[in-house]
């Protein structure tokens, strides 16, 4: 497919005995916004070691732009962005002059391009004003910046909002919602956040122990496998006792005023058509499934397969 921008066949990294990564393929399609998830130690900081041809892989390989990583190391990463762990600056230069001395270690920025992505990140205004005063949130953008110096087709983010208040955490979301809606990036986002990766991903990978659990639109897999229905009506109890008779639910309860349930399929009109027709008066009824129950449904799912030998991160690779 012209349109894969990052791909990952196979990707394999063991250390020893212990296998970090295991037969990984993703595809990053160009203009995603693609949300990483995993747990502390599923191996998202591996894999992203590897794209970015930190340490090489055990087995499989990186395209990028459809040519291997490794093979073509400098040619593909001159298109690539990234911002890996926690940014590292001068405290004390300014901002101006910390990207002045990356620019340089990279073949030279002009000013112009230096002033244009600290536009961008919001840090124009405060370029002179030595890294040392700046808060987290604000060395979080400078970082950001620094990945833009080479006007990237593909930024590779590692834990953006990692350690941020909410207020710096909104402003690295609304950062990466312009990259990609104003100026075009496509972006790989690492993340352990759930409901930042819901608000700004467009598709999205989930791994555990090494493994590749699930992959696809955000959309699509909210609606996949089983949703709650949340229903507000003028008699609670008896819409529970006529709802809880169905096949089709697996679970229902009364939860801060609304009817919670549980079921695998969408059945809302079914469901409204049923309180309604026993006299129930329904005042709302919305189908809910949030990113959070998504991933701690599957990673669940894959703890319990690990405990039972179905995934392993130990043997031969």
């Amino acid at each position: 497919m012209s349109d894969i921008i990052l791909e990952t066949i196979n990707l394999t990294k063991a250390f020893g005995k212990l296998v970090a990564v295991n037969n990984l393929n993703l595809q990053v399609l160009k203009g995603d916004v693609f949300g990483f998830l995993g747990p502390n130690g599923a191996g998202k900081s591996t894999t992203i070691r590897m794209i970015l041809s930190l340490i090489k892989p055990t087995n499989g390989k990186t395209q990028i732009f459809g040519k291997d990583s490794n093979k073509f190391r400098s040619e593909v990463l001159k298109k690539v962005g990234s911002l890996v762990e926690k940014p590292d600056f001068y405290g004390h230069l300014s901002a101006i002059d910390n990207l002045r001395f990356i620019g340089a270690l990279n073949g030279g920025v002009s000013d112009q391009q230096i002033e244009k992505v600290l536009e961008i990140v919001n840090l124009r205004d405060r370029m002179n004003d030595k890294v040392k005063k700046y808060s987290h949130g604000m060395k979080q953008r400078l970082g950001i910046a620094q990945a833009l110096l080479n006007d990237p087709e593909l930024l590779i983010l590692d834990e953006p909002t990692s350690g941020l208040d909410p207020n710096g955490m909104r402003e690295v979301r609304e950062l990466i919602k312009k990259l990609s809606k104003e100026h075009n990036k496509t972006i790989f986002l690492s993340s352990h956040l759930l409901s930042e990766v819901e608000q700004v991903a467009t598709r999205m990978a989930i791994i555990n122990f090494g493994n590749l659990i699930v992959q696809g639109k955000v959309d699509d897999l909210l609606r996949s496998g089983e949703q709650y229905i949340q229903i507000g009506a003028d008699n609670l109890e008896r819409a529970f006792e006529i709802i809880k008779k169905e096949k089709f639910i697996s679970d229902i309860l009364i939860e801060n005023g609304f009817l919670k349930i549980k079921t695998s399929i969408d059945k809302s009109s079914e469901i409204n058509e049923l309180l309604v027709k026993n006299g129930i008066k329904v005042s709302s009824l919305i189908p809910k499934r949030t990113l959070e129950d998504f991933y701690l449904e599957l990673t669940e799912s894959s703890y319990t397969k690990y405990k039972n030998g179905n995934i392993s991160r130990a043997g031969d690779v």
